[in-house]
């Protein structure tokens, strides 16, 4: 159980970001690939830095790294619909693959664990790099992270001008 709520969480974020272009009207089937882009540059960071930093500036080094990698990568499809007019849910949904290709090359070529079981992985992260775990479990404060971006993501859909602003722009474009 612990280990499934652990799989879960980075998939609740990914659900978050996910959301909140839903709530304007557009269409984000590309949560996957930011999701891996995401990882792919907090994993960048973490096996440069690793050991080198403690472990709280490391935790949101890789952090901030992981969130504005993903958040290019959505990106890439806003510029596309922008200044081409292609659509977000086919842009979104094709760019899933390119991101994939990407980690894997990464993971099979220059982050290759040289130590590994021939299982693509990249080195693993220095101790202080990873995140300690609550009371003893499986489980890492990833989940209290989660916990506040849901309530935060929640709080500003639901209470701010920006999140009423969102939703009038979603509900009728022509009436916003």
């Amino acid at each position: 159980l612990q280990q499934t709520v652990l799989r879960a969480i980075p998939i609740a974020l990914a659900a978050l970001a996910v959301t909140i272009p839903a709530r304007a009207g557009l269409v984000n089937v590309g949560g996957e690939g930011q999701l891996i882009m995401g990882a792919v540059g907090a994993t960048g960071v973490g096996v440069a830095i690793g050991g080198h930093v403690a472990g709280p500036i490391s935790w949101l080094a890789m952090a901030v790294v992981g969130a504005l990698a993903g958040a290019a990568w959505a990106g890439l499809s806003g510029i596309l619909r922008t200044s081409l007019g292609a659509n977000e849910a086919v842009t979104t949904l094709l760019l899933n693959f390119v991101a994939n290709d990407v980690m894997l090359y990464l993971i099979y070529q220059p982050w290759k664990d040289p130590n590994g079981s021939g299982q693509p992985q990249s080195r693993p992260l220095a101790h202080a790099a990873q995140l300690p775990h609550l009371f003893g479990s499986q489980l890492n404060i990833g989940l209290i992270a989660a916990a506040v971006v849901a309530v935060g993501t929640w709080y500003a859909l639901k209470r701010t001008g920006w999140g009423f602003a969102l939703r009038v722009v979603g509900g009728n474009r022509e009436a916003a």
